[in-house]
């Protein structure tokens, strides 16, 4: 008879994990040489893997066209700590809903949010939840479905800017003014030909700026102004404060 082995059992793979969703994303978003079996438990890559492949109601497929800029954009949720975001960050919460409003109408991956300039509130998709990314609250797509900006001012994102963020290769648009971002910007940044707008000013960034941004020759707008030294507090969804006053968000002693 066979021995016993006192090796441990490897854990089961699943249907969605065998379909070839991890491949597409290592040869399509992830850089750097890296691969997910690399990674660190708590990873946001990691996070954003389990999501699409077994929390995400649109459970996509490895040759859906969108399955790289929705993995993109969960791996932006999930380093910056959506759950913390002052507006559709976190299903179920409806944070600047019109007080006349009934908040109770909206399900709860929908985002009720107030717009002053109109005088009327909009609905957006809360980030992470089983809508289209396109309806995600600060994002905007072309009429084909693909992402072109991200635009999400104060609204207390915190963390470093994941680098596969610039694997959406089509984005001309990038405004996250007045959060909580500290670290560096990636030099992953100069794969975003076609971007004619970045403003990241009013933030925590450190270090130099990378060369790699001078060569966008589409570029028509850049602010970098007022990084780290200027007083912002920002709470994490763990209860954590950053303040962008101190390098890296005062996170490193």
């Amino acid at each position: 008879t066979n021995r016993p082995t006192l090796s441990p059992t490897p854990s089961p793979t699943s249907l969605r994990e065998a379909s070839g969703i991890l491949e597409q994303l290592e040869a399509g978003v992830l850089r750097r040489d890296e691969t997910f079996d690399a990674m660190e438990a708590g990873d946001p890559r990691l996070l954003a893997l389990d999501w699409i492949l077994h929390r995400d109601g649109m459970q996509l497929v490895s040759d859906d066209v969108n399955l790289y800029q929705r993995f993109v954009l969960a791996v932006f949720a999930y380093s910056l700590d959506s759950f913390a975001w002052y507006s559709c960050g976190k299903l179920g919460e409806n944070f600047t809903v019109n007080i006349e409003e009934d908040v109770e109408k909206f399900p709860e991956n929908v985002c009720p949010v107030w717009n002053p300039y109109i005088n009327r509130t909009e609905t957006f998709g809360v980030w992470l939840s089983s809508t289209p990314e396109c309806t995600w609250f600060g994002i905007t797509c072309s009429d084909d479905g693909v992402v072109k900006g991200i635009e999400l001012m104060y609204n207390d994102l915190i963390g470093q800017i994941p680098h596969e963020l610039f694997a959406l290769d089509f984005l001309t648009y990038l405004a996250l003014p007045g959060n909580c971002l500290y670290g560096t910007i990636p030099p992953e940044i100069g794969n975003l030909r076609h971007l004619l707008s970045l403003e990241i000013h009013s933030n925590g960034l450190s270090s130099s700026i990378p060369s790699e941004i001078y060569e966008l020759d589409q570029l028509q707008l850049l602010n970098l102004a007022e990084q780290y030294g200027v007083e912002r507090k920002c709470t994490k969804s763990n209860g954590a404060i950053v303040n962008i006053y101190f390098k890296m968000g005062g996170t490193r002693g």
